[in-house]
């Protein structure tokens, strides 16, 4: 559920059971009002004393006025319920009871003068957002029973400087301190193995940090951002670094990453501008993560290099570059925009091109795929105008979506019988496509993938599967029609002409 129905669905309860107290009190002897007394709501009992309103006598459900300063909370109260003190913005300081042991969903949000606040010893939760853009919360320390932070817990706590987090914190949610400006250092406890996404993403004053080696994988935007960042020490067994992770870190210099790594995705360190370079190519331990200069020719990769990251995108000068046999993984946006690159061979180990990986390589005239190539993703050679003949291996079974769009001056494509399924528009755009050999006895899977293409291209079958692929892409009931121009069978000599 989305955060806007959460507060859509609260603030409906909240809203209805104050209205009906409020009313009442209008209408009521003042004697029959006095602090303490009872209203019935259905089956609850609602109560106001000191301004604060109960449900049950032991949870804060809400206040009558929310321009006061502070508010007296009763002995014995257990929980604040969602939103119970929310818009509360000139309160400062509120002393909660010990007996407390839940804080709601949006419990203190937008409370923006709330500086201090002690969380009693007993607390075993704080739901999401409870503290959401507190800004003028400078310090806070979570009791021992806590072991979850939700999503952002303190979302945009901008003057939170101090986080004293227990031993048994397990997990830390989406943008739980996301927007902290003012957090210079915070202590992961052992026991933490899930941080969400963003969780720490523009936190811009902080400076190391050490994640916990339970830890297997540091999420989307988890450090976006942190422009202080000077050094991060993952744990080993950690296997997936997300899109974005460390994006704009521009301060990091040190980072100990373990070989166990598996996956880099895209803008993983994107703008991790002080990141030491070796012959031009920056790298997280075996991984290439970036260059210190786009505007060179040439790049020298060091031969043990395991994963390309997004990491020579818009290097347009870029004229060759020699692909070490070690790399297993090339990921998306790779080689995006690299315009000069006439030339590239694929080592045998990559088993997929990720996508966009090289996307707007005008001069792009050559291929050579290695041959554990097995998926060709969406965008991958995109806007290759160069490109001129097309041979795809024997093993591949994917060509996704767009993967050869607009490479105008593709004429021929020879389809492995491999291929399974070939994406929709992928050979969109490819205005001079003549001739398209399948040698899969079966027709692959099409979804307009040739919508664009020339109207006299002839698709090369093998011998007796004629109708069995003008059945599969001439049906009536497809639309639009995947093909448009004609469907011929290869004798031997059709076949060996192509080859030669």
């Amino acid at each position: 559920m989305t955060r806007l129905c959460k507060e859509c669905l609260w603030n409906g309860q909240l809203t209805l059971r104050l209205v009906l107290w409020l009313m009442l009190t209008s209408l009521l002897p003042s004697k029959v009002l006095a602090c303490g007394s009872p209203l019935a709501v259905g089956e609850e009992e609602l109560t106001e004393e000191n301004g604060v309103v109960y449900k049950n006598g032991c949870i804060v459900v809400g206040v009558k006025d929310r321009s006061r300063e502070g508010y007296d909370l009763r002995e014995g109260t257990r929980a604040l319920a969602p939103f119970a003190f929310k818009d509360c913005r000139n309160m400062r300081i509120l002393r909660l009871p010990v007996s407390i042991e839940r804080i709601g969903n949006f419990a203190f949000e937008n409370c923006s003068s709330l500086s201090s606040i002690e969380l009693p010893a007993e607390l075993k939760e704080i739901g999401a957002s409870a503290f959401y853009k507190c800004v003028s919360l400078a310090e806070v320390a979570i009791p021992s029973g806590v072991q979850a932070l939700e999503d952002e817990t303190f979302f945009h706590c901008s003057s939170l400087e101090k986080v004293s987090l227990p031993k048994g914190l397990r997990r830390i949610g989406e943008f739980a301190f996301c927007g902290c400006l003012s957090l210079k250092a915070i202590a992961l406890p052992e026991n933490v193995s899930d941080i969400g996404d963003a969780a720490f993403s523009d936190c811009q004053s902080l400076q190391h940090i050490t994640i916990p080696r339970g830890v297997e994988a540091v999420l989307h935007s988890t450090f976006q951002n942190c422009r202080s960042l000077e050094s991060v020490s993952l744990p080993n067994g950690m296997r997936h670094l997300g899109v974005n992770a460390f994006r704009g870190c521009s301060a990091l210099v040190d980072v100990q990453a373990p070989y166990s790594i598996e996956n880099v995705e895209g803008g993983a360190f994107y703008g991790c501008t002080s990141l030491p370079a070796e012959d031009g190519v920056c790298y997280i331990g075996d991984v290439a993560v970036g260059v210190a200069d786009r505007q060179q020719e040439t790049y020298r990769l060091k031969a043990d290099t395991r994963i390309i990251c997004d990491a020579f995108h818009d290097c347009v000068n870029l004229n060759r570059i020699d692909i070490p046999q070690a790399v297993c993984q090339i990921r998306g946006q790779a080689f995006t925009n690299c315009e000069s690159l006439p030339e590239v061979s694929i080592p045998g180990g990559v088993e997929e091109l990720a996508d966009c990986v090289f996307e707007g390589c005008k001069k792009l005239s050559s291929i050579r795929f290695g041959k554990g190539l097995k998926r060709i993703e969406g965008n991958a050679f995109r806007s290759c105008a160069s490109l001129t003949r097309l041979v795809i291996p024997q093993g591949v079974e994917r060509i996704g979506f767009c993967a050869f769009a607009e490479c105008e001056g593709i004429a021929c494509v020879e389809l492995p019988e491999s291929l399974r399924e070939l994406d929709g528009d992928a050979f969109s755009g490819c205005i001079r496509l003549a001739d398209i050999f399948s040698f899969s006895p079966r027709p692959f899977r099409l979804s307009g993938s040739f919508e664009g293409a020339n109207e006299k291209t002839v698709l090369w079958v093998p011998r007796g599967s004629r109708r069995i692929y003008e059945k599969e892409i001439f049906a009536p009931d497809r639309l639009p029609v995947a093909f448009l121009g004609r469907i011929r069978e290869m004798n031997h000599s059709t076949s060996a002409r192509h080859r030669d």
